[in-house]
């Protein structure tokens, strides 16, 4: 007989109702013999199905061979109640089997499928013959024909309480038949669960031990504690199926359980990283499990060690982020990862730790645009405010100088003011490098160039007497060479910054003079600025109270956009009329350096 049959009529017995009436809570062992006594739910002893009557179909199944044995049970499962005449006759299939060789498949099948029958027909001693069979240990030969058996007791009612006291009984009678069913974990839970605990109690066999070890969390009856005392007592078991092993210790999630998951690990030459990463998919707190990371990372001294380690605790974190149920979990889970590299850069115990945790911070925030970036890169920056390794400040640089823009893209003006105050602090052209390459790339981006320019202005009259207004302005100067900004307020407010830098007695035109240059001459005349930004490049020198005796730039150059007459200006009269107000203020003032050229170019427009 065929598993398949077995599962046909169990779905018989579902559909048509035909589940018997629930045990009693019984507190004795399994007696079919007395119930058999008992009467029979009413039926018609006539009934035929197809043509043939119960008997009939009882007969068919001793025929060795061929469909006809199957769909003889079958018919009588489907015949219910009115199968009864055939009770002995199916009984005595369930007790003794039928015409095929005992201990083979078929003969384990044809007795399972005839204790489904006599379930089927509610024959009064079909419960007690069910948990009699279930507990003998030489009634079937394959385990899956027991698990049948067991997954059956549920479905036909089969109290708890009694499954649970037929369990414990076996245990003391049949110790590893006990131990043979508690493996096939097909008893509903609250009989499995109190199997293991009568069989944990017993001195078991290596099959229970192997279960025990990969069920180690549903062992409820023990405090974690003891579980992990358990495994360790079967250590050499435990290694042989590590896989399940881990999984359990994982399920347990305690730091006595860690230890013994690395131990474990340890002797099969698993990186303990890995490990540790492992307890992801149990109840550790994430934050713990970082915190373990972060240390094991600490406890590395190559490069190539310290990354493998953090590529494990970010693949966590990124399976965290994936599975977030809002955008809060993810911000909290991302945060985490940040942290973590942030005391690796701040504090790890060398270079190679900083360096290492400096490379995966940005290519974090590269990869995850939502991060925080404040937190994230207050570490970075920080390494520049103080007397730290220059190899680490140099990884630093090389890594904020990848992507700019796309970093800054999280918290632009973030970015910018962080940025801003190493500018500030600069008195070199060493110094000033990155800052000036992080600004001069967001300059680069419609996203950022007005934010940059902004900034700058607001804060250049703190700094107008210091050099930082070099680099300052070399940044501002890149507006000059974005065509798209042509007569821009963003022009107009770089033209400010420029004319505050040549009126500064900090002037250096050694680093300067490049960059203006390159963008300077657009921001300085009326064909590429409007009339404030041009003016603002001016007044600083031109109204300054007290002027030098020699200016650091060449004044013909300096002079020479105040000559402009562009058409755009003739066709505007409000910007013409601010200009020429503006070239005879300068003429007013009868200042040798300028006032000769305001009035060159004031008759020119007469």
């Amino acid at each position: 007989m065929s598993r398949a049959l077995s599962r046909t009529i169990g779905s018989l017995l579902i559909c048509l109702g035909l589940a018997i009436v629930p045990a009693a809570q019984a507190k004795n062992l399994p007696d079919p013999d007395a119930k058999a006594t008992q009467p029979l739910p009413e039926h018609d002893p006539d009934a035929m199905l197809d043509g043939k009557t119960a008997l009939e179909y009882a007969e068919d199944v001793s025929h060795e061979g061929g469909t006809k044995p199957r769909a003889a049970l079958q018919a009588l499962a489907r015949m219910g109640v009115d199968a009864l005449p055939a009770r002995e006759l199916v009984r005595a299939y369930a007790d003794e089997g039928g015409p095929y060789t005992r201990g083979s498949k078929e003969d384990d099948d044809l007795k399972v499928n005839s204790l489904s029958v006599l379930a089927a027909m509610r024959a009064p001693e079909a419960e007690d013959l069910l948990r009699q069979k279930i507990m003998d240990p030489d009634y079937l030969t394959h385990d899956r024909s027991y698990e049948i058996l067991l997954t059956a007791s549920g479905q036909i009612g089969v109290d708890h309480d009694t499954l649970i006291q037929d369990m414990i009984s076996l245990t003391e009678t049949a110790p590893d038949h006990a131990s043979r069913l508690m493996v096939m974990d097909a008893l509903e839970a609250p009989v499995q669960s109190a199997l293991h605990e009568a069989v944990f109690r017993t001195d078991h066999n290596q099959a229970a031990t192997r279960h025990f070890l990969a069920n180690l969390p549903a062992l409820h009856f023990l405090n974690d504690a003891a579980k992990v005392d358990y495994l360790l007592a079967h250590r050499e078991l435990a290694v042989r199926q590590r896989q399940q092993t881990q999984e359990a210790l994982a399920g347990i999630g305690t730091d006595a359980a860690l230890e013994a998951a690395l131990q474990l690990d340890g002797d099969s030459g698993v990186e303990r990283h890995l490990t540790i990463s492992r307890f992801a998919n149990g109840p550790m707190s994430l934050d713990k499990i970082l915190d373990n990371l972060l240390a094991e990372a600490r406890a590395r001294s190559s490069r190539q060690d310290v990354g493998r380690v953090i590529s494990s605790l970010e693949s966590m974190v990124r399976d965290r982020t994936d599975d977030a149920g809002s955008q809060a979990e993810r911000a909290e889970d991302l945060r985490l990862f940040v942290d973590a590299m942030g005391s690796l850069i701040a504090d790890g115990p060398s270079d190679v730790h900083r360096v290492t945790g400096i490379q995966r911070q940005v290519l974090f925030l590269q990869r995850h645009e939502d991060a925080p970036l404040a937190p994230a890169l207050d570490p970075v920056f920080d390494l520049f405010e103080l007397a730290g390794s220059p190899a680490v400040q140099t990884a630093a640089a090389r890594a904020l100088l990848q992507s700019p823009a796309r970093i800054a893209a999280g918290d632009p003006e973030y970015f910018v003011d962080r940025s801003l105050a190493l500018l500030w602090t600069a008195t070199t052209p060493e110094l000033a490098e990155l800052p000036v390459g992080l600004l001069s790339a967001l300059m680069r981006s419609p996203d950022h160039v007005e934010l940059v320019v902004n900034r700058i202005a607001e804060q250049v009259d703190d700094h107008q007497d210091g050099w930082s207004v070099n680099p300052a302005t070399a940044v501002v100067t890149v507006a000059g060479t974005i065509g798209g900004l042509d007569f821009s307020s963003v022009r107009e407010k770089a033209g400010g910054v420029m004319g505050k830098a040549l009126a500064s007695r900090a002037l250096d035109m050694d680093y300067l003079g490049p960059h203006l240059a390159r963008g300077g001459g657009a921001l300085a005349v009326l064909e590429s600025n409007s009339v404030e930004g041009v003016i603002a490049v001016f007044t600083p020198n031109v109204f300054a109270e007290e002027k030098p005796a020699q200016y650091g730039f060449s004044m013909e150059s300096f002079m020479q956009p105040m000559l402009g007459r562009p058409a755009w200006l003739q066709r505007d009269p409000d910007s013409l009329e601010t200009w020429i107000a503006f070239l005879e203020e300068v003429e007013a003032l009868d200042d040798p350096d300028f006032s000769p050229t305001a009035r060159q170019a004031l008759q020119a427009w007469q």
